[in-house]
């Protein structure tokens, strides 16, 4: 396998990235956060029928504490969902999505909704504007780290009107 310069100057620059971010200091300030998240996306419209959860997704997000309780966050994301009709492909859907969260704080997590607009670009169908919210729940592994657990809604208006449901786990880093 050939390793393209390409490659090489994206993987020395996420290395780089980790590095100034491990060790830059937990402002007191404003707390910011990035990460991603894997999902297991069912696009039935309903959490209830359990066997739509049959294609991935996943997302990078940036993150800003506003007050001890409200966050900003900016987040991309990559699923696909089914085709529309019987042996149809599958359409790859993503998206740039900005949502507001209240967050309920305890020691050790902190649980709460989020909601926000963003666009959707389906592909091969037109893109459109859409909505997003769910719950989340966040798990302090320390200072920095932190696991997050959710599962976010989408309302996509396009052409092909969808209603994807995503359950995930992520990770995020704190600083």
């Amino acid at each position: 396998m050939r390793v393209t310069l390409r490659t090489f100057s994206r993987a020395l620059g996420t290395a780089c990235l980790l590095v100034v971010c491990s060790l830059a200091g937990r402002s007191d300030a404003q707390v910011f956060a990035v990460g991603g998240v894997v999902t297991a996306v069912n696009d039935t419209g309903s959490a209830a029928v359990t066997t739509g959860f049959h294609t991935w997704g996943g997302h990078v997000f940036g993150e800003m504490t506003l007050e001890g309780h409200v966050a900003l966050q900016l987040r991309g994301s990559r699923f696909t969902v089914s085709g529309s009709g019987t042996g149809a492909p599958n359409i790859r859907v993503n998206a740039a999505t900005v949502s507001a969260m209240y967050l309920f704080n305890e020691d050790w997590f902190h649980a709460g909704l989020f909601g926000g607009f963003g666009g959707y670009f389906l592909r091969p169908v037109t893109p459109g504007p859409g909505w997003t919210g769910g719950l989340l729940t966040i798990f302090d592994l320390g200072a920095r780290w932190d696991v997050r657990l959710e599962g976010t809604g989408h309302l996509i208006r396009s052409s092909a009107q969808r209603k994807p449901i995503e359950i995930g786990i992520g990770v995020a880093y704190n600083f």
